[in-house]
């Protein structure tokens, strides 16, 4: 029996107990960004983590994101319970598909970088 089916409600609740977090993985963005003065620097320091200037007008911003997968209900297929989540195409259940494979990825794009 797979690790995200249950047979009684119970058993389900304290496995994963609504808001709970299914699976978790931290993002980390670097990207160019291009500013014109002051003020734009200032702006984007308020909404990356980290910004380091690279020239007059550009810089590399980082900014991480944290993205969980939240268990927000539960489905009974008759048989057995899931962990489930509220999507725009209705309820859906969790299985291993959903399970981040990575804890940790980086999204560069600044190594494209043309100088």
């Amino acid at each position: 029996m797979s690790e995200y089916k249950f047979k009684t409600l119970e058993e389900l609740q304290a496995a994963y107990p609504i808001n709970s977090v299914f699976s978790v993985r931290r993002e980390i963005n670097k990207d160019i960004r291009y500013f014109y003065n002051k003020t734009d620097l200032r702006a984007l320091e308020r909404y990356n983590d980290d910004v380091d200037p690279i020239s007059d007008c550009e810089c590399v911003c980082t900014k991480t994101v944290i993205n969980a997968r939240i268990v927000n209900g539960y489905i009974y297929d008759g048989e057995y319970w899931y962990p489930a989540y509220n999507s725009y195409d209705g309820w859906v259940e969790y299985d291993e598909s959903d399970i981040f494979k990575e804890e940790e990825i980086i999204f560069d794009s600044t190594k494209y970088r043309k100088k």
